[in-house]
């Protein structure tokens, strides 16, 4: 069993506040970040948790019934807590706006004290499970600050949790939250496997600007890839183009054919791999023309003889139809004479 196998769930749970009674807040497209943020997450193994309640009955008894669900389950979860919708904070105090909440947010906002309240009932009782926090609102800095500082008072409520605020002490810009989010996972760590929470908040701080991340005793907490980071020394358009690849494959292939057809332990660098076309298309055919058997791929006991690579090359080129361009020397893609060269395909893993 794989250590994401192995590790709990992670639950992705979005509070989305984009309706509101009140004339004097604007309404904001929150559905679309939520797809987002979670596509994001998808490939760490993050479910979406859907809210039901319609998005003009979202006020604070709506959003307490559903912290309160969340918190006092006994399922032992990871968890991404996601707050989008509009903010307020005057320096000494800080709330988030339900759908029923006036402008002046001071009366009916949901305040750092109810949201750290359901934080330490659901952390005092999943010791395994981690948190993540996003308050994408605006003036989110404070209010962060101030959930921070009431977590910390409740000496028996739990830590190990991770508070990202998407603005400082002005206004937040939907969709800036995301779209560092998507470049964090797809391209700062695009490499590794095991994301530590740690530093995926401290990039986060420096790429949001005004945002900041509170580590609380988050420890050695990861996001863990789903199917294996692609380590590869290839320009971004054909690495892509391997991932769509990767994407269409099981998870079985992704585990534990393609690591040994890149000839690397997971860990490091992979180099080329070319040649051995003609068995390549030996094993395609075989495998696109009989629905069952066995087919023996043997060779002399020596490393270079690339049993594994050229077997586990041959699975994915036969459901992708044609091999993709950046995966060595292929038996599918051709010049448009039919023969296979060196040069009509980019060198890479």
């Amino acid at each position: 069993m794989t250590e994401a196998a192995a590790s709990p769930p992670v639950r992705f749970v979005p509070i989305a506040i984009g309706h509101y009674d009140d004339a004097g807040y604007e309404s904001l497209p929150v559905e679309r970040e939520v797809g987002r943020v979670a596509r994001a997450l998808s490939a760490f193994g993050a479910v979406r948790d859907h809210w039901d309640t319609p998005m003009p009955e979202r006020g604070a008894d709506a959003i307490n019934k559903r912290l309160h669900a969340w918190s006092s389950g006994e399922e032992i979860h990871h968890s991404v807590l996601y707050w989008v919708g509009h903010g307020w904070s005057n320096g000494r105090e800080a709330a988030l706006a339900t759908a029923r909440t006036p402008r002046n947010m001071q009366i009916l906002g949901i305040s750092p004290d109810q949201l750290a309240a359901a934080l330490n009932r659901r952390n005092a009782g999943s010791e395994q499970g981690w948190t993540l926090v996003v308050i994408d609102a605006c003036q989110s800095k404070r209010y962060a600050e101030l959930l921070a500082g009431a977590m910390f008072f409740d000496q028996f409520g739990g830590r190990r949790a991770l508070l990202v605020s998407a603005s400082g002490e002005g206004a937040a810009w939907i969709g800036d939250f995301s779209t560092n989010l998507e470049h964090c996972l797809d391209h700062t760590f695009a490499a590794v496997d095991e994301i530590p929470l740690p530093a995926l908040g401290r990039e986060l701080q420096r790429t949001l600007l005004d945002g900041q991340a509170i580590d609380l005793g988050i420890g050695d907490a990861a996001l863990v890839r789903r199917r294996p980071a692609l380590r590869t020394l290839t320009p971004f358009d054909i690495a892509d183009e391997m991932r769509r690849v990767l994407a269409r494959l099981t998870p079985e292939e992704r585990t534990h054919f393609i690591p040994k057809a890149r000839s690397d332990d997971n860990t490091e660098y992979p180099w080329f791999f070319e040649g051995r076309e003609a068995e390549q298309r030996a094993i395609i055919r075989w495998l696109r023309e009989r629905g069952a058997g066995m087919l023996v791929v043997t060779g002399p006991r020596a490393a270079a003889s690339r049993r594994s690579s050229v077997t586990c090359w041959s699975s994915p080129a036969r459901r992708c139809g044609r091999r993709c361009r950046g995966w060595g020397c292929s038996p599918c893609c051709r010049t448009s004479s039919g023969r296979t060269t060196r040069s009509s395909t980019p060198r890479c893993c």
